[in-house]
């Protein structure tokens, strides 16, 4: 399973570790422990500080809420519910942009890159209007989890709002490398499924940008994940397009070439 929120049993945030309780994981499967990487050099905060960044809170406010909650399973659960998407038990927004950034710092350090692949699921809004909002829900469910499965254990998955997922790779050694990884998200997803008494078969539109220097900013690499993605849905979804934008370009997101993703090189 790649990385969801559930590298190793408790949470560990901020210096504060802690084990949830068994009866909490036990009702939901989806429920699992979370756990939030700690600072280090690659950001140069203190603890403190990098809790109360990802709870939007000050850290006089952070520090205040973990003085006055003595059981710190109440204290984990405070974090889970900052960091997590509610439905689909995914790391949500703000820590999709906590491990981005630190896994950009780390290419100063490491001769590798890294990718981000931004999912839409097509046709959902069609979903919610013929079956309602619970079965749109339930496809949501469904697809996360099979894009989970499907990634690797180092991989971060994000629900990034509405009918939108976010990908992080780390140490991809090529764009054929990603691409496929597109390609069998792709395969992942479209298998049959039944959702409110009705059987389907999901699609989703992949877009894809890979970095490999450290002065990359994780909004702009998002931005033209979501642009190879407008165009995969453009072309009729289904498919992944990959942003290549030129290496010395001052202007990645004008300047990025799209290639779409070749199934046959998937395969293997």
């Amino acid at each position: 399973m790649p990385i969801v929120g559930n590298v190793q049993p408790g949470i560990d945030v901020g210096g504060v570790v802690d084990s949830l309780s068994d009866a909490a994981n036990c009702e939901d499967p989806r429920a699992e422990p979370l756990h939030v990487v700690v600072p280090g050099w690659s950001t140069g905060e203190s603890s403190s500080d990098h809790t109360a960044r990802l709870l939007g809170l000050s850290a006089d406010e952070v520090t205040r809420l973990s003085q006055v909650d003595l059981h710190r399973a109440g204290w984990a659960e405070v974090v889970r519910i900052a960091v997590t998407d509610p439905l689909t038990r995914l790391p949500n927004r703000a820590l999709l942009h906590d491990r981005l950034r630190q896994a950009i710092a780390r290419l100063a350090h490491e001769p590798t890159e890294l990718a981000v692949l931004f999912i839409d699921v097509d046709r959902f809004k069609l979903v919610n209007d013929t079956l309602g909002h619970g079965a749109g829900d339930d496809l949501l469910v469904a697809i996360a989890n099979r894009l989970s499965q499907t990634l690797r254990m180092t991989d971060t998955i994000a629900r990034f709002g509405g009918d939108e997922f976010v990908v992080l790779a780390e140490d991809v050694s090529d764009a054929a490398t990603v691409l496929a990884l597109g390609q069998r998200l792709i395969e992942a997803v479209a298998e049959p499924l039944e959702i409110a008494s009705h059987t389907m078969t999901p699609s989703i539109s992949v877009g894809i940008t890979i970095a490999f220097r450290s002065y990359e900013e994780p909004a702009e690499l998002i931005h033209l994940a979501d642009l190879a993605m407008y165009q995969a849905k453009d072309a009729g979804g289904g498919r992944c397009m990959l942003a290549e934008p030129r290496a010395d370009s001052p202007h990645r997101s004008q300047d990025a070439a799209l290639r779409q993703c070749d199934p046959w090189s998937a395969a293997g």
